[in-house]
């Protein structure tokens, strides 16, 4: 039985020839009978590849107060489910508000400083779905220094005993 192994790449069009589109995805296919290679394209640009952050860098981060940690679930979820030490719950649908929020009404909101467009911002949820969607959006709004705590509040539980109930 043949294996067929698929490898992606991502490129984006600078070229005037189409501009309608913004970005290719190159599909190459390694088949017993040479390659094959097909390009799609999306109407839209790609989006950044968002680092992700694992649970050990995490913990010194809070340990170190180096980053903001955002809660992308619900107020619900963040409330009975509990939450990792020092965040803030800023739901799904209310990142682009919050954020776009001058400095003062952030700080009275959370109690801490809005951070600047270069400090370290770590979104989570419970198993990543959320936070990258969070990640992005503070991305496009200019948040340069942005990371994925894409194993969650479910890897938060199952390695440490350190839940804050808000």
């Amino acid at each position: 039985m043949n294996t067929v192994v698929g490898s992606f790449k991502i490129f984006r069009s600078l070229s005037k020839m189409i501009p309608k589109y913004k970005s290719f995805i190159q599909h190459r296919v390694r088949t017993p009978l040479g390659d094959l290679t097909a390009r799609s394209s999306t109407s839209q640009t790609a989006h950044p590849i968002v680092p992700v952050i694992m649970y050990d860098r995490l913990v010194k981060c809070i340990q170190t107060k180096q980053c903001l940690v955002v809660d992308a679930r619900s107020n619900e979820e963040f409330k009975e489910a509990g939450a990792i030490p020092t965040s803030i719950n800023v739901p799904i649908k209310d990142i682009e508000t919050t954020f776009s929020l001058p400095a003062e009404a952030f700080e009275n909101k959370f109690q801490i400083p809005k951070p600047s467009f270069t400090d370290l911002i770590v979104c989570y949820c419970y198993v990543g779905k959320r936070s990258i969607k969070a990640c992005n959006m503070l991305i496009a709004m200019g948040y340069k220094n942005v990371m994925n705590y894409s194993a969650g509040w479910k890897n938060w539980k199952e390695n440490t005993k350190e839940v804050e109930k808000k």
